[in-house]
């Protein structure tokens, strides 16, 4: 099925902020030709907007993403990403009254949006795309963009939301610097944001008094709390206890 695209570019599209279209085709060129990493990798950090890099949600709820850049000393010139995620578990949400489905709010860390659109290769792969660029260039660190989505169903296990690399379809997430002009670089150990079940929390009393030789009844569940079960469905074991004292479970738990 051939993919889907709505997309802003100021190379013969749309767009508030519009370059001269030798300006977009001298920065986009070059980013079809990639080297591992510059001198001082730039990195992405891609996480909520809580700060979370591992979350969870439930069908329904909307999840807020931010991705920010740190050019590590690097004068950036461009930026582009293709940020990667489930479209079984998640819908992107349209945030640009224009026409088609333009996913990011960018910041505008480097001046000028070049691209602002979703792609969807299959039925299982979303695409954010996303780029910025600028003629003088500066050594940034920031929000790059934030978007949205909305969870679209229950999910075991885990899934992850991440920088997309596919050279062969020259889907590439990557940046250019000051003074290589024609050359791109990945972004450093760039780790993804991973939606997945979370542990259970057990926040218990700063205190529970035992008189010597006798025993005392916990109801745990009152202490307990989980993202996906309610605390009559948790499963407790004992893994460690004082020598001197006896730890047993009773009941459902």
């Amino acid at each position: 099925m051939p993919d889907q695209v709505s997309e802003v570019h100021p190379c013969g599209g749309s767009v508030n902020q519009v370059l001269p279209k030798w300006v977009c085709r001298v920065l986009l060129a070059g980013m079809f030709v990639v080297i591992p990493t510059a001198v001082n990798a730039a990195s992405l950090v891609i996480e909520t907007g809580a700060g979370l890099t591992r979350f969870y949600a439930q069908q329904g709820d909307t999840v807020e993403v931010a991705v920010s850049v740190d050019a590590e000393g690097e004068i950036l010139t461009g930026v582009e990403l293709f940020l990667s995620y489930d479209r079984r578990l998640f819908e992107a949400v349209d945030r640009s009254p224009e026409p088609g489905i333009q996913p990011a709010v960018g910041a505008s860390l480097l001046g000028d949006i070049l691209a602002d659109s979703l792609l969807t290769p299959s039925d299982s792969l979303g695409l954010v795309h996303y780029a910025e660029a600028s003629l003088t260039g500066g050594v940034v660190s920031g929000l790059l963009l934030e978007l949205q989505l909305v969870v679209l169903g229950d999910w075991t296990g885990s899934s992850a939301i991440t920088a997309f690399q596919d050279s062969s379809r020259h889907r590439l997430s990557v940046y250019t610097v000051s003074g290589s002009e024609g050359l791109t670089f990945q972004f450093k150990n760039t780790e993804p944001l991973l939606y997945a079940n979370l542990p259970p929390v057990i926040m218990p009393p700063d205190t529970i008094l035992i008189q010597e030789d006798s025993s005392a009844l916990v109801d745990l569940r009152e202490f307990a709390s989980d993202s996906e079960s309610p605390a009559d469905l948790l499963t407790w074991e004992v893994v460690s206890a004082d020598a001197n004292i006896s730890v047993k479970l009773k009941g459902s738990l």
